[in-house]
C-alpha cells in the first residue's frame, strides 16, 4: 500500500528538499554559522566537564580519571589471581602426582616382599625336594 500511494508523494518530497538543503547546506554563510554553534557547544561542554571534576573533587567523589586508574589496579590484580590460580592448580596436580607415586611405590615395595617370600617358599621346596 504504501509503495503504490505514498512512495510518488515521498519521491517527490525528498527530491525536492533533497536538493535544496543541498544548496543551502553548501552556503559558505550556513557553515560559518554551524561552525559557531559547534564550537559553542563544545566549549560549553570543555567548561562544565571542568566544573564537574571540581564539584567532584572537591566533595571527594571519585572522578573519571580515578575510576579509570582503579580500574586499571583492579584488572591488573585479577591478572595476578588468575595466575597465582594457574600456579596453585599446577602445584595441586603435582602433589596429587607425587601422591600417587608414593602409593606405587607402596605397592612395588609390597610386590617385591612378596616376590622374596615367593622366591624364598621355592628354594625351600628345591632344598627339601
Amino acid at each position: 500500500m504504501f509503495e503504490r500511494y505514498w512512495k510518488p508523494y515521498f519521491d517527490t518530497v525528498t527530491n525536492n528538499t533533497g536538493s535544496f538543503l543541498e544548496k543551502v547546506f553548501q552556503s559558505p554563510t550556513t557553515m560559518t554559522a554551524l561552525a559557531s554553534v559547534l564550537n559553542t557547544f563544545f566549549r560549553l561542554k570543555v567548561t562544565t566537564d571542568k566544573a564537574k571534576h571540581l564539584v567532584y573533587k572537591g566533595l571527594g567523589w571519585p572522578t573519571y580519571r580515578d575510576q579509570k586508574k582503579l580500574l586499571y589496579y583492579v584488572m591488573k590484580l585479577e591478572g595476578q589471581m588468575e595466575d597465582l590460580q594457574e600456579q596453585l592448580q599446577v602445584l595441586e596436580d603435582w602433589k596429587i602426582q607425587k601422591e600417587t607415586l608414593l602409593v606405587l611405590q607402596e605397592q612395588v615395595d609390597l610386590l617385591q616382599v612378596q616376590l622374596e617370600a615367593m622366591e624364598d617358599l621355592q628354594k625351600q621346596k628345591v632344598e627339601q625336594g
